[in-house]
């Protein structure tokens, strides 16, 4: 273990982010990656010591984000919290690899059920009309 490995929280994933995701992927995946962590991770489990932390506690986060964890207390999709388990793993695994843990806890957790959704295609008539040219005076401008 690095020896200040004992004192290291959840909220070391920023270093994690800033070394060795941002430099390695696109804009907009480092985004994904901080957004999932600093909305679902971090408020719940940021201050937890990183090598105190059990596979029971982050099941719970994954299964609260299920029910709760999104906007206006609704949950999220299943595929929000497996990629916030991936992404979550991706950071344990770094802590594996550099001696500060000696396994991934997010390893012993289970990612739901991927479920999906029904698409719902425009009507003939929703069609037609989004795709007809506007009537003077109604703009959107």
């Amino acid at each position: 273990m690095l020896p200040d490995s004992n004192k290291l929280t959840v909220w070391g994933c920023d270093r994690w982010l800033t070394d060795y995701i941002k430099p390695t992927v696109r804009i907009k995946s480092y985004e994904k990656y901080e957004s999932c962590l600093r909305s679902y991770i971090m408020p719940t489990l940021g201050e937890n010591i990183v090598t105190k932390l059990k596979a029971p506690d982050i099941q719970r986060v994954f299964n609260e984000m299920l029910v709760t964890g999104g906007v206006d207390g609704k949950g999220v999709s299943t595929s929000t919290v497996r990629a916030t388990r991936r992404y979550l793993s991706m950071a344990f695994n770094k802590a594996v690899q550099v001696g500060v843990l000696l396994k991934n806890p997010v390893m012993a957790t289970d990612p739901p059920r991927l479920v999906k959704s029904e698409i719902h295609p425009l009507t003939e008539e929703q069609a037609d009309c989004l795709l007809r040219p506007p009537r003077k005076g109604n703009t959107f401008i």
